[in-house]
């Protein structure tokens, strides 16, 4: 799957492409609705209930993104984007522990590199995160 992007180096994308790894061909068949957040250089882990959960990147203008988006594959829905405590760039996302919590490392603001953080997702409450 392809979230996002930019279609010239510039303008941020919310297009959301599903490929097939074996072939190597875009699933035109795929409903998947665009991104609530059209970003680039944003993060994407895929959590073990199964939906896709989105972090950050740059928005269209260029601003770095402090929200994330969850995406439900099986619904073919994009959950209301919610603030994340850092707004970042660039940086890697992973899934850890057995409750899903997710770290978040690296990435930048302003053009400076950050520091981690963890994001407790809880269900589908939402999320708070620890600095």
């Amino acid at each position: 799957m392809v979230i996002g992007g930019a279609s010239d180096g510039v303008a941020s994308l919310d297009s959301v492409e599903v490929l097939d790894t074996s072939s190597g061909t875009n699933c035109a068949g795929a409903a998947i609705p665009p991104y609530p957040l059209a970003s680039r250089g944003s993060s994407a882990v895929l959590h073990p209930n199964g939906k896709i959960r989105v972090f950050g990147g740059l928005g269209g203008g260029g601003e770095y993104l402090a929200e994330s988006s969850e995406l439900d594959p099986q619904a073919g829905e994009w959950s209301e984007p919610v603030r994340i405590g850092l707004p970042r760039a660039f940086a890697a996302a992973t899934v850890v522990g057995d409750e899903g919590e997710v770290l978040i490392s690296g990435g930048e603001v302003n053009k400076c590199l950050v520091c981690l953080y963890i994001l407790h997702l809880l269900c589908d409450l939402g999320f708070s995160y620890h600095a």
